[in-house]
């Protein structure tokens, strides 16, 4: 069985906590789209960066060490198994330029119930001049990338103790950019989207990919916007332009973009093309789950019910927690009325998500295609306790009405 691959997910994380120091702001933005690119695509780590200004603020005002019930409630919202948070504190700034700062992190591991990791760095690798338009005195890239390295190796060693060496070249073998400037106009497009809409930002990364052809970043970037934005047949040839800049990147990042090229082909109703790069990006890393959904409702929407399954099954090998899976499964099963099969996949999902009223609607409905009425009588009562206003509770009520009148 393939390891399961656990979510990183930075819920809202504000290093600067809420300081309006532009220097510190900048320097958060550089170092969390640095964290989430490198952990993205150098490591098995998802990274996710929801940017929640409702969180944000959360966040700002701090988290204790023993609020740990806060840290579990977030995680479990955002279906995580870990957050990362911290703090970003300045040096003595003196006109625009930086002396040093402290940059602390804390991960929690929702299913440990504790903080497993809390380091502390200490970061003062400055140019001695700002470059032309931009607001603050960058980081030296070679400064920055230690840095990077450093936090990368930390987080993974946090989640993966017993694989942490296996990842330890290729973290320290990671290229996101030529230089600080390149980097920070990539993340200055990154949030530009966040803050002024799409066209700017499609704007600054027409002009950046312009500049630096190679820049296999600012091609993927564009073309995800651009998929975004719907024009999927320019989005295909800027992420095949980054495809081919990707000699030597990870296999993860080829296979991340081959994938998006599948979603744009599926869109464009090509569906054969989309299939190939499918494909092709499970051979290129066999562990992204996305691939094998898209390949299995591929399958399915093109009357392949056993294709369908097995790549819906090898999708649960890389994360049997996912209650998509188990869900899409069960809906398959149910199509072809095998209704076991379909009632094995909702009690796994009820073990998940047991707080869900429709897995036990759902877990009814079998029951009832089976004509065990009893059983299906058992999970209808349950619907209604837990949803008594709700939708779910609702069929489950009218369904029960209709059962108990027939009885009569």
């Amino acid at each position: 069985m393939l390891p399961l691959k656990p979510k990183l997910k930075v819920l809202g994380l504000s290093l600067a906590k809420g300081s309006s120091e532009p220097l510190l702001q900048e320097f958060e933005r550089l170092f969390i789209y640095g964290l989430m690119q490198t952990l993205t695509y150098f490591t098995p780590v998802e990274f996710v960066d929801y940017a929640i200004p409702a969180h944000r603020v959360a966040l700002r005002s701090g988290l204790p060490e023993t609020r740990t019930d806060e840290l579990r409630q977030y995680c479990h919202r955002f279906e995580a198994g870990y957050l990362l948070y911290g703090s970003l504190q300045s040096v003595a700034p003196q006109n625009g330029y930086i002396e040093g700062l402290y940059v602390e992190l804390r991960l929690f591991d929702v299913q440990r119930d504790m903080v497993a990791l809390n380091i502390r760095y200490h970061f003062n690798d400055f140019e001695t001049t700002k470059p032309e338009g931009i607001p603050i005195c960058l980081p030296t890239w070679a400064g920055f990338q230690n840095m990077l390295c450093w936090a990368t190796a930390q987080l993974v060693n946090a989640c993966f103790p017993e694989r942490a060496m296996d990842f330890w070249n290729k973290i320290q073998a990671a290229s996101l950019a030529g230089n600080m400037l390149q980097f920070y106009q990539l993340c200055a497009a990154h949030y530009t989207d966040m803050e002024a809409g799409v066209g700017p930002k499609l704007s600054l990364l027409n002009e950046l990919t312009h500049q630096h052809t190679n820049l296999f970043l600012g091609h993927l970037e564009k073309g995800l916007l651009q998929k975004r934005m719907q024009n999927y047949s320019q989005a295909v040839l800027s992420l095949q332009w980054a495809l081919r800049l990707m000699t030597d990147v990870t296999p993860r990042q080829r296979a991340l973009c081959a994938t998006e090229l599948g979603v744009c082909y599926a869109l464009s109703r090509d569906t054969t093309r989309a299939v190939q790069w499918w494909r092709a990006a499970i051979q290129e890393d066999r562990f992204l789950l996305n691939p094998y959904m898209n390949l299995a409702h591929a399958m399915e929407e093109a009357g392949k019910p056993l294709e369908a399954e097995q790549y819906f099954k090898q999708a649960g090998e890389i994360a049997p927690n996912d209650s998509r899976i188990h869900v899409n499964l069960a809906r398959l099963y149910s199509k072809q009325e095998q209704w076991d099969k379909a009632i094995a996949q909702y009690s796994t999902q009820m073990l998940i998500e047991p707080n869900d009223p429709w897995v036990y609607s759902n877990m009814a409905n079998c029951y009832l295609q089976k004509g065990e009425i009893n059983e299906a009588k058992t999970y209808l009562i349950k619907t209604l306790e837990m949803d008594p206003d709700g939708e779910a509770g609702k069929c489950a009520n009218f369904i029960l009405s209709g059962l108990r009148a027939a009885e009569v």
